[in-house]
């Protein structure tokens, strides 16, 4: 379930995703079944999907205030 897919599920999944993949590099590596630069790299990976996740996060909320601006009326209970 890693697939390329929208909204917050796949977010989410691909958030568990990284973790797990990045998780796996490090006990291959601890193993050495993997080199320091897989896990760097698996590690990288794992930032990048929470910076992103972060800036769609931002950008949601971005939203729903100029749109509460725009009607005048807040959307959030």
């Amino acid at each position: 379930p890693c697939e390329r897919a929208r909204g917050a599920s796949a977010a989410s999944a691909r958030r568990a995703c990284a973790r797990k993949a990045r998780d796996i590099a490090q006990v291959q590596y601890e193993k050495g079944a993997a080199s320091l630069l897989d896990l760097l790299d698996a590690e990288r990976t794992f930032t990048a999907t929470l910076v992103e996740y972060a800036q769609d996060l931002a950008g949601y909320w971005n939203a729903v205030a100029a749109l509460e601006q725009a009607i005048g009326k807040e959307l959030r209970p």
